[in-house]
């Protein structure tokens, strides 16, 4: 089933064309990193690399991109041209940075199955990659082969620094070795990042509270949510039977599901004292309160339209929901950023807020969809230089990532027709700052996580046809991939 609605996810992030936001080049080399760039005295946003010139040495990157992918990732990492859009524009000056900093050329290689064509290369012993950028359950699958060497041994990369996400060292790392990681190198994780918009107009219509200001009075909860949710929809002409051409409060889909989860600080897979993954029996009571507050949310009083629902309808049900938001139609709008970026020629204005949280006490933390990207070091470059110069041309990457990409990608997904919403600016950064990973998602150990969204989807509060049915299988798995990295 998971595989199913990642599918249905990144379906709508093909179906739906990327908007230009800012004017093209005019010919001058850096004329993508203009005022909108973020420049931080931030120490932990300032590189640190030795001196080098590698005299346009080739820097090669196995990536999503071929055929028949869904996630594909080639064109985060290398554009052949300039163009309009301010994101495009900005990656394809980094590839030039890359070379005129460092004399790097950034060399992508494209890949249907990067754990294959990845473990093929290193069987091989040809050396033909130095990084991959691969789909999070194919550069797991990666680990678990072997293929990928502990990026704490890479000597250039530096962990500690603000353009790496800083989540990941502690909820990925196994056995105190961290084989992939992420951050401003890519913007897969942004894209991937599950959020909530509101309808500006629908708001104010229904009396809404400055929703803003309850996100910073740390009151945006699930309670309160639910709450402030509670009879908005309506039956719009009248038929007595609720589908989607009415007024919903919520409009997603089932994933959104996972999205309360880990808003709610929760995970499937956490690690034990010696940093060993193991399933995650200790919060199975919170577990089951929070799957009670997304039935009350999703399957209840009609509060959503679920585009999982319409498939006999349209075939691309994603289309729906976004109707209804874009028609003033739904209240609320869940989905990740890169379908929210598409909202930017609506009519009506919106606004970008982090997914509600479990209670006033905790943090906003952002679901990530498993179809983001991770990236990896192959253990053959252990071999030729320790990783030196992969880690370094990684390291450069991520740093001009944060300081021309993500600040063009931020622009982006708050630009409107007529209007930059400066609060979702700020909302976005404490979206990005609490990103969450799980083990337990990526790889799907036991069927745990499609366990759970199944019966939230379908109304049933349970964690016996969860947790307790899975529980051995799940262990079995965990163990079995731990013994394989080791």
């Amino acid at each position: 089933m998971k595989k199913k609605l990642l599918a249905f996810t990144m379906c709508l992030l093909m179906v739906l064309p990327l908007c230009a936001c800012s004017a093209k080049s005019d010919g001058n080399e850096t004329s993508a990193f203009g005022p909108s760039a973020v420049e931080s005295d931030d120490s932990l946003y300032e590189i640190d690399l030795p001196p080098e010139n590698y005299s346009e040495k080739d820097f090669v990157i196995l990536c999503e991109g071929g055929a028949g992918s869904f996630w594909a990732n080639d064109e985060d990492t290398w554009l052949e041209e300039d163009s309009d859009d301010g994101v495009k524009s900005a990656i394809y000056q980094r590839v030039q940075q890359m070379k005129q900093q460092y004399g790097i050329n950034v060399v992508v290689k494209r890949s249907a199955s990067t754990t294959s064509d990845l473990h093929t290369s290193i069987t091989a012993g040809d050396k033909a990659y130095n990084a991959v950028f691969a789909l999070q359950s194919r550069i797991t699958s990666s680990a678990a082969n072997g293929d990928l060497m502990d990026l704490y041994e890479a000597e250039n990369i530096d962990m500690s620094k603000g353009y790496w996400d800083q989540n990941i060292p502690e909820l990925l790392s196994i056995s105190n070795k961290l084989f992939f990681t992420t951050g401003d190198i890519l913007t897969m994780e942004e894209r991937a990042s599950w959020v909530m918009t509101f309808n500006k107009k629908m708001a104010k219509a229904r009396n809404m509270p400055d929703l803003y200001q309850l996100v910073k009075d740390g009151d945006w909860t699930l309670d309160k949510f639910n709450e402030l949710i509670a009879d908005i929809s309506d039956d719009d002409n009248g038929d007595g039977i609720m589908d989607y051409t009415d007024t919903y409060a919520l409009a997603s889909h089932d994933d959104n599901a996972l999205g309360f989860f880990y808003s709610s600080g929760l995970r499937f897979v956490v690690k034990d004292n010696n940093d060993i993954p193991i399933l995650n029996i200790a919060d199975s009571e919170k577990m089951l309160n929070v799957m009670e507050k997304t039935v009350n949310i999703q399957e209840k009083d009609n509060k959503m339209l679920n585009a999982h629902d319409w498939v006999h309808v349209n075939s691309h049900p994603e289309e729906l929901i976004l109707a209804a938001f874009m028609e003033d139609r739904a209240l609320f709008y869940a989905e990740v950023l890169d379908a929210v970026i598409m909202l930017r020629d609506m009519d009506t204005d919106f606004g970008i807020l982090p997914l509600p949280k479990y209670e006033e006490s905790g943090e906003y933390i952002t679901f990530v969809n498993p179809a983001g990207s991770f990236i990896g070091i192959p253990k053959s470059e252990q071999d030729r230089d320790g990783g030196y110069f992969a880690s370094y041309a990684l390291e450069a990457m991520a740093y001009l990532g944060h300081k021309y990409v993500t600040p063009q990608f931020i622009e982006k997904a708050v630009m409107g027709k007529t209007t930059r919403d400066n609060e979702s600016v700020e909302m976005l950064e404490l979206i990005f700052k609490n990103r969450t990973y799980d083990l337990g998602l990526i790889c799907d150990f036991g069927d745990v996580s499609d366990a759970y969204l199944s019966a939230a989807n379908k109304g049933i509060v349970s964690l016996s046809s969860v947790i307790k049915r899975n529980e051995k299988k799940a262990e079995a798995e965990i163990k079995d991939f731990i013994a394989k990295i080791a």
